[in-house]
């Protein structure tokens, strides 16, 4: 999924898709602010896991996944990392 510069797998493609975007819109002189936010996260026999957590190479503690009627669903517990530039996505 991830793939190589020269070969990019859909995660990098959908990166670079996304800053794009960002990138057209402030050259079209629009005075818009972004915040992207990421999360890594493998279902793993219906079991989540955060893939930015690292327990030694083994996968930590199996989260929760939450409904609430104004946020809708939710991974209770997941870690986010605010990105400011496609080549920090993948970092």
């Amino acid at each position: 999924m991830d793939g190589e510069r020269d070969q990019p797998g859909i995660m990098r493609q959908a990166f670079a898709d996304i800053f794009a975007g960002i990138d057209r819109i402030h050259e079209s002189g629009a005075q818009s602010t972004f915040l992207v936010r990421v999360n890594f996260v493998q279902i793993y026999k219906e079991e989540v896991f955060d893939l930015f957590v690292n327990h030694d190479g083994l996968m930590g503690q199996a989260l929760e996944l939450r409904e609430d009627p104004k946020q809708g669903f939710f991974i209770q517990g997941v870690t986010a990392k605010v990105i400011t530039h496609c080549s920090r996505m993948l970092a």
